[in-house]
């Protein structure tokens, strides 16, 4: 902020305008960087908060676009990502806690049969979890 007003005082010669101009480059440089810092702290918190202080995301579905044709287009659910099916850490908790709550509901019924328990599993699919935004962890 001195540098402008020294340049000023000397009658804005070549090297103070040129210093000048650093100076403004870098300034909004350091903005930039520090509010990218906070926004990614911030997503960081958000997730690190709902997984108890545990990443457990790893590089899941960093590469989303790549599947269905790949090896690696398995989520930790064990099926395979689909952009459709991609959901966040608390999304796809409730409902895998939903389909298995409906599977143990009809233990000890007349409804324990192998069919039913494989058309609860295929009926209520809860997706998959994985990365949102690759770039916050880069």
């Amino acid at each position: 902020i001195a540098i402008p007003q020294i340049a000023r005082s000397m009658g804005w010669t070549p090297t103070m305008l040129a210093l000048v101009f650093r100076s403004w480059m870098l300034l909004a440089l350091n903005y930039l960087l520090q509010g990218c810092a906070i926004k990614y702290i911030a997503e960081e918190s958000q997730v690190m908060d709902v997984l108890g202080g545990k990443m457990h995301l790893c590089d899941f579905a960093y590469d989303l676009e790549d599947c269905p044709g790949h090896n690696h287009c398995t989520g930790p659910g064990g099926t395979l990502y689909t952009p459709d099916g991609l959901y966040d850490y608390d999304i796809w908790s409730i409902r895998m806690f939903m389909r298995d709550t409906l599977k143990a509901a009809a233990k000890g019924t007349e409804l324990e049969t192998k069919e039913f328990i494989e058309k609860v599993h295929n009926t209520f699919s809860p997706g998959e979890y994985g990365m949102e935004n690759y770039w916050c962890r880069v």
